[in-house]
């Protein structure tokens, strides 16, 4: 453990950093590392010999499952006394801010885009920009520019759902104005000039043409929002998984897994996995059954 220099960064917590340094380097804090995890994960870090499946391992897999269950229903059952509402609400809102910032980008600019390229093009632009950018490469540039020492550092905006809803913005602007582009672009040609030759104005031409292409729109807005409320890796770099701040249900699940707490994992993943399930069920089900139903 390394102390930050003040004299190098005068705004830093020194006083507290010594603290913090002195009691993970006493004797408390030393028991607690020397105990972490043994209960749980000592005979995880084992090294065994693999053998074959034997009643005593299936004894194991079956308690080891129940387990989980068991976890499963304590978390469902203190539901509202955990975290969970707080890491939903706070998942939901920055995705929607998110979501809405993009709408306000993407969905003006994709009328001109549109009109300015041919129905095929349209549709490699589609193709091009359905995933977005990397999150990664875009964590990567948000937090370089709001690091304190970066160009926007003075902001402050580093660890905080600001910087995730930044960041997160420029995940979902190219999905949402690439379908924008292909939705307005796979409409009839002769449709604007028929609005125009009505005498309707620019703007209302523009308002017309998101009428008609309303529905593939609407899959904008769901592409958009799903490709950020599913986002962990600039949403952990920008955000920091902080607790009560900016620890949304992706992060939480891979602090989670890494602490190999499966079962409130589960719990969270369910959460943004839930209402999916029926309509994906519903979408592999073939005409012929859905006509049963």
């Amino acid at each position: 453990m390394i102390a930050v220099n003040p004299a190098t960064w005068p705004k830093v917590n020194a006083a507290g950093a010594k603290a913090f340094e002195d009691y993970v380097t006493g004797s408390a804090g030393q028991q607690i590392i020397a105990a972490f995890g043994i209960a749980t994960l000592a005979s995880r870090c084992s090294m065994r010999t693999p053998a074959r499946p034997t009643a005593r391992s299936s004894r194991r897999l079956r308690s080891t499952m129940a387990s989980l269950a068991d976890q499963a229903q304590q978390l469902f059952q203190g539901l509202v006394g955990t975290d969970l509402v707080e890491i939903t609400l706070l998942s939901l809102a920055v995705s929607g801010v998110a979501t809405a910032l993009s709408l306000l980008i993407g969905v003006p600019i994709g009328p001109g885009c549109a009109l300015a390229v041919s129905e095929p093009r349209a549709r490699d632009h589609r193709r091009q920009h359905r995933h977005g950018p990397s999150a990664v490469v875009v964590g990567l540039v948000v937090a370089f520019a709001l690091w304190r020492s970066g160009p926007l550092g003075d902001l402050s905006l580093m660890y905080t759902p600001s910087a995730m809803v930044v960041a997160e913005v420029i995940i979902a602007t190219p999905v949402i104005l690439g379908l924008t582009v292909a939705a307005l672009g796979q409409l009839d040609p002769r449709l604007r000039l028929q609005i125009m030759g009505l005498g309707a104005s620019r703007w209302q031409t523009v308002w017309w043409l998101w009428r008609e292409a309303r529905l593939p729109l609407l899959a904008a807005l769901m592409a958009g929002f799903g490709s950020v409320i599913s986002e962990v890796g600039a949403a952990m770099m920008v955000g920091g998984n902080i607790l009560h701040q900016t620890r949304v249900l992706t992060t939480a699940i891979v602090l989670d897994v890494s602490r190999g707490d499966f079962g409130q994992a589960v719990v969270l993943g369910i959460v943004p996995a839930g209402p999916r399930v029926p309509r994906q069920w519903r979408a592999h089900l073939g005409p012929a059954a859905r006509a049963r139903h």
